[in-house]
């Protein structure tokens, strides 16, 4: 109950400033990124990805970092 609610909303907390930023480092952000952004749910590599979204030079960079590998 409770601890789900926390944790989604730290998830979609995560996911909201990920996409964020990479929005305004990188106009326009490509929809299929922004897709997989939101569907990741592991916390800690969304934390990795914030901390990446604001150092990598390109989006590029950034896919071929692993974040989004199944």
């Amino acid at each position: 109950g409770r601890q789900e609610g926390r944790q989604e909303g730290r998830q979609q907390g995560l996911q909201e400033s990920v996409v964020r930023i990479l929005s305004h480092r990188f106009r326009p952000l490509p929809q299929d990124l922004q897709e997989k952004i939101v569907s990741l749910t592991d916390i800690q590599k969304l934390r990795n990805l914030l901390d990446a979204s604001v150092e990598v030079k390109s989006l590029e960079e950034l896919r071929m970092n692993g974040f989004f590998d199944e």
